[in-house]
């Protein structure tokens, strides 16, 4: 196989296979997803006949992605052989508990590294639309103060018309961004965010925005795939209180009947963004896995 690394160009190339043989409901099967770790995740891929193979470098080892083929038991045997002829130490990510029974299958040692904070977190759309229950007093409260306070507002659907204002809002949002000390990974998705604004379609992407007393506040940017829908990006003006949690609840709303469900994707084990997530009430996690083979 011959790999090079994976560019911006290549994503529509990629596109067909990913969505066609992703394994599993990870946001990390995405373009989005995977455009969004492109360069900080060392992403190489390999275009064969039968398929796209896709590894990511951790600390010298060589990281699998499902393989995007149709025969997935030939693609992981051309994975392992490409390895062990190259002695390579190689491994598997983002993998699931049922994606090792093909390894198992083919009598391939392996250790599993599990890491919490790669879990992506899913919610039914139906909860975070209605905030039905107990469970929800305090995102009701953050409405109830929202509706309370800023009563001209309206969450229009991005378009045209209002994505200059868009751009213009995450322009000035960025550059406050930028100025505090940002890991590695909230740095390159602000980097991205443009290309994503300019080119949505090619990334399947829509999305809505939230505009308070006529000036854009805040946005959502997200696609369907199949019953999932996946919550990629959300800036808004944290100065504005309750707006992310009107951002959700309204998003939810403009679901019901497309999605059954909502992916708001991982919290990478920071404390803050954790306990957010958690708010929210997720119903399962989408459980990736680091898999290690040992020959």
């Amino acid at each position: 196989m011959q790999f090079k690394k994976l560019q911006l160009e290549d994503l529509a190339s990629v596109k067909e296979n990913l969505y066609s043989y992703a394994p599993n409901k990870s946001n990390d099967y995405t373009l989005t997803g995977l455009f969004l770790g492109l360069d900080y995740l060392n992403v190489y891929v390999a275009f064969e006949p039968e398929g796209v193979y896709i590894y990511q470098l951790l600390d010298g080892r060589y990281l699998f992605y499902f393989p995007l083929c149709e025969d997935t038991e030939a693609g992981f045997r051309k994975i392992i052989d490409y390895c062990r002829s190259n002695s390579l130490p190689y491994g598997f990510y983002p993998f699931t508990e049922e994606n090792t029974e093909y390894l198992k299958k083919m009598n391939v040692p392996f250790e599993i590294k599990i890491n919490e904070g790669y879990y992506d977190y899913l919610y039914y759309v139906e909860d975070l639309a209605d905030f039905k229950g107990k469970a929800f007093h305090t995102q009701k409260n953050h409405i109830n103060k929202f509706d309370k306070e800023y009563s001209d507002f309206s969450f229009e659907k991005i378009t045209e018309a209002n994505l200059g204002e868009v751009k213009n809002f995450f322009s000035g949002y960025a550059e406050e961004k930028f100025k505090e000390t940002l890991d590695d990974t909230a740095s390159e998705e602000l980097s991205k965010i443009p290309e994503l604004l300019n080119h949505m379609e090619n990334y399947n992407l829509f999305g809505w925005c939230m505009r308070i007393d006529g000036a854009v506040q805040g946005f959502e940017l997200g696609e369907i795939v199949g019953d999932m829908y996946y919550s990629h990006i959300e800036k808004a003006n944290r100065s504005i209180d309750g707006i992310y949690t009107k951002i959700v609840n309204l998003v939810a709303k403009e679901l019901k009947g497309k999605a059954k469900f909502i992916n708001r994707e991982e919290d990478l084990g920071e404390a803050g963004l954790r306990a957010s997530k958690q708010r929210y009430h997720p119903f399962d996690f989408v459980r990736k896995e680091m898999v290690f083979c040992t020959m």
